[in-house]
């Protein structure tokens, strides 16, 4: 199989680590990285994380609901795509990446060098649906205590990154309203689609 890099977007607790996981327990071959853990990770390592230089200036802007500086981030996440794809695995899970328009500039022409594919899945709810997960969240995370926040960021910054796709065809649509088994399983669905036809997000006289 085609070396893979699959994006999973959506806003605040649309469910992307969840679904995350659940893709890596249907797909033997898929690995899942998420920046938002790794930065989590460079706050609670401190210097002796291996990411610490590049990243500890994200750590507060994470913590404010912010998001983190584009260079830094996409760094990180091609060194470790590169290692898990290495390791075996034939596809990752970018867990809410990439978050801006440069990001996406930047995925595009690394997986073009490196000759990847790339699947890009948004996994859509209402912001009322966000807010009511988050009363039934108790993690500690600091961000969640901005939901505001992160939702005008994610409207200003990373829906411009999803209208792009869906613009260009390139955007597996799931609805994240429901309970967790069933956008699993859309997801699953969707991408066992996209796996088997490459193109299937494309209007039917556009395929090759």
């Amino acid at each position: 199989m085609q070396p893979t890099i699959i994006s999973l977007l959506g806003k605040p607790l649309a469910g992307k680590d969840t679904v995350a996981g659940a893709l890596r327990e249907q797909f033997s071959d898929i690995a899942t990285i998420s920046m938002g853990d790794v930065i989590r990770e460079v706050k609670s390592t401190g210097s002796q994380h291996r990411f610490w230089q590049q990243l500890k200036e994200s750590v507060a802007v994470g913590d404010s609901g912010g998001i983190a500086p584009d260079a830094p981030v996409f760094d990180c996440l091609k060194i470790l795509a590169e290692e898990k794809l290495a390791e075996g695995h034939d596809a990752v899970v970018w867990v809410a990446g990439p978050r801006t328009l440069q990001q996406l500039g930047w995925l595009d022409d690394w997986t073009k060098e490196k000759g990847f594919r790339e699947v890009f899945i948004h996994i859509d709810v209402p912001d009322a649906e966000v807010y009511k997960r988050l009363e039934g969240r108790n993690n500690g995370r600091e961000d969640d205590k901005v939901p505001h926040v992160r939702l005008q960021n994610f409207r200003d910054i990373t829906k411009p990154v999803i209208d792009h796709l869906r613009q260009e065809g390139r955007l597996l649509e799931i609805n994240g309203v429901g309970n967790r088994e069933a956008v699993q399983n859309r997801t699953i669905e969707a991408l066992t689609m996209r796996k088997f036809d490459p193109e299937i997000t494309l209007p039917a006289m556009a395929r090759r």
